[in-house]
């Protein structure tokens, strides 16, 4: 699951929009957003780019977000 409150805190960190790191994968910015919101997977070759264009060496953090639901037990 991406997690895309982390993902928009580094575009601003980086100062890097949207538009550029579509263009650095070689996708459209639609398709970007798909990928963003869960409806299209990141191919592990956008994943590496991805790292590239960020300048950093991991990103697990970003693109696989453990979220974890509590349940109360009455």
């Amino acid at each position: 699951m991406i997690n895309n409150e982390k993902i928009a805190i580094l575009l601003i960190k980086k100062k890097k929009t949207k538009s550029q790191w579509a263009e650095y994968l070689g996708i459209s910015k639609s398709t970007l957003a798909r990928k963003l919101n869960g409806t299209s997977d990141f191919y592990r070759e956008e994943i590496i780019k991805s790292c590239e264009f960020f300048g950093e060496e991991d990103m697990t953090e970003y693109f696989f977000d453990k979220k974890v639901t509590e349940t109360e037990q009455e």
